[in-house]
């Protein structure tokens, strides 16, 4: 690796049905590319693992799934730029568990 990479957490559930890990999470580091974005790098993880694409990114929908919530360093998705956000080297990237807020 060139040291081009970022880091992914996985927490929960989520962590148990993609990596096979427990619920107290597990963390990958991953390559990215020049030029990549959320947006990229969710489409390769999608194109890598089935289950990644049925829990997490839907690429004919290009959308996060209700499943899914993204937090790039320390913000949520939506506010980091949606997934056009760009990666930069040492991003930290949070898949947690959706959720959703009550009345």
């Amino acid at each position: 690796m060139d040291g081009r990479t970022i880091k992914l957490e996985y927490y929960s559930w989520l962590a148990t049905q993609l990596k096979g890990a427990d619920e107290s999470g597990m963390t990958v580091e991953l390559p990215i590319e020049e030029h990549a974005t959320v947006r990229t790098l969710l489409e390769r993880l999608a194109a890598e693992n089935h289950k990644f694409e049925e829990l997490v990114y839907d690429p004919g929908a290009d959308r996060v799934k209700e499943y899914a919530t993204l937090i790039l360093n320390g913000r949520t998705i939506e506010l980091a730029g949606g997934l056009d956000a760009p990666l930069r080297v040492g991003d930290h990237l949070l898949l947690l568990p959706g959720f959703s807020g009550g009345a």
